[in-house]
């Protein structure tokens, strides 16, 4: 009754020498002696051991406990089994260093309060691959093995170190380990991440996408990503009917993008040099990249001077206005979180940039810096 471990019993408990409290536990009789493999109750013990597994915190701190049980002859004929130790195989089972419970706790710590593996670890007392295996098999049990419906489908990659090559368990062969993960995200319902496809290649998420269901990927109508080539070829053969659109973020940064090259191809052609610090555009080179409605008056005059002044022609000044009238277009589109009132929509993000009519801007990748709205 005091550890709550069917088929422990407690002999004593006394303080040890670090202050904790030590419990010596024996095995239940009832218990004692079954062979594992023939289920037949042994009556021929051969010697005592003694184990020490570490389980939940209990009171004011985690006792320790030392587990004093027997190991046993098996005198069933014909049974592989010549000696077995006792074990638990619910709550402690063999060559077990770590009670059930244990693992469970830290498992729910990592997946279900959102706690880092390598600090579980350390208050449970366990490795951290100790924890990270459990944590994989009470996600393997508690998570749906389809993936929850999508409409919307979100596509990126992440990386996770640097790639190499590992043993597999169960065939003993060496393969390659990709370090980069492909990660599939429901972006327009409550989905979030719902899968991660080791590598990034097309093949792999084509390989990944046909394993569903069909009437699952039929239900998909866009699928949205940066300007990757690669996923774009894999959305347009495993999910022909899916529109394929760019997100602004990465819209905004090839228009920023857009804006540094001019930049640095006007420091050559002047200059036959790269820009430095006395060049009035590679002054203001950050200050192109922000946001127009973040610059104080006096910044963004500064800033157009040295456009000016770098660029007579006013090549600069449109490439510059180019990328702001980009992200004012993006703004336009209503964000998901925006409560709309009758046939209008409250988007206080647009009057701060004087824009009042609403639109809606879908952008398909077509080909190498090709685009169809």
């Amino acid at each position: 009754m005091l550890l709550g471990i069917d088929g422990l019993v407690v002999d004593s408990v006394l303080v040890g020498e670090s202050g904790g409290r030590v419990v010596h536990c024996s095995t239940d009789p009832e218990l004692a002696g079954w062979c594992p493999d023939c289920r037949q109750q042994s009556s021929s013990p051969k010697e005592r051991v003694t184990t020490r597994p570490r389980d939940v915190r209990i009171g004011p701190d985690r006792p320790e406990l030392l587990w004093h049980k027997r190991k046993w002859h098996c005198r069933v004929s014909g049974c592989e089994r010549k000696v077995f130790t006792e074990s638990l195989p619910e709550e402690i089972p063999a060559r077990a260093r770590i009670t059930t419970r244990a693992r469970r706790a830290a498992a729910q710590s990592i997946g279900d309060h959102l706690r880092p593996v390598s600090g579980v670890a350390h208050e449970m007392g366990m490795d951290w691959r100790i924890a990270h295996d459990a944590f994989v098999a009470y996600a393997d049990e508690v998570l749906p093995v389809a993936p929850p419906p999508v409409r919307v489908l979100g596509i990126d990659e992440t990386r996770r170190g640097k790639g190499k090559y590992e043993i597999e368990t169960s065939t003993g062969v060496k393969v390659w380990v990709d370090r980069f993960d492909t990660g599939l995200v429901d972006l327009d319902g409550t989905g979030g991440l719902f899968a991660q496809v080791n590598g990034r290649t097309s093949d792999v998420v084509i390989a990944w996408l046909k394993e569903q269901n069909p009437e699952w990927r039929a239900a998909i109508t866009h699928v949205s990503m940066d300007t990757s080539a690669t996923y774009a070829r894999a959305a347009r053969l495993a999910l022909p009917n899916a529109v394929v659109v760019v997100d602004r973020f990465h819209l905004v940064a090839l228009a920023n993008r857009a804006v540094t090259e001019y930049r640095r191809e006007l420091a050559w052609a002047r200059r036959g040099r790269r820009g430095r610090k006395i060049d009035p555009e590679w002054a203001q080179r950050n200050r192109l990249l922000r946001a127009a409605e973040t610059l104080t008056i006096d910044e963004a005059s500064k800033m157009h001077d040295a456009m000016r002044q770098a660029d007579p022609s006013g090549g600069l000044e449109k490439c510059w206005q180019g990328k702001e009238m980009l992200r004012r277009l993006l703004a336009l589109a209503p964000l998901p979180h925006v409560k709309r009132s009758g046939s209008g929509a409250s988007l206080p993000h647009l009057e701060r940039s004087g824009c009042r009519s609403r639109a809606r801007l879908v952008s398909g990748w077509v080909g190498p810096w090709q685009w169809r709205g």
